[in-house]
């Protein structure tokens, strides 16, 4: 559970559940959301300033930073 309630809403939505504690946890540091929540086989995908953010079920979220090769 994230320490407080703090949603995240913009032009392009919401952020909520692992994607939102993955994007909290790292001190949202990806910066602002700059997509919409999308699908992709097997899970889904948000985009931010510096980051990416993926989610599968049963696997969980991770980050992959804009500036990795």
């Amino acid at each position: 559970a994230l320490a407080y309630e703090r949603v995240w809403i913009d032009r392009n939505g919401l952020s909520t559940g692992a994607m939102r504690a993955k994007y909290e946890g790292g001190g949202c540091s990806a910066g602002l959301p700059a997509s919409r929540r999308v699908a992709v086989a097997g899970g889904a995908r948000r985009t931010f300033e510096r980051a990416t953010i993926y989610f599968r079920e049963g696997v969980g979220a991770h980050e992959l930073d804009a500036a990795a090769p």
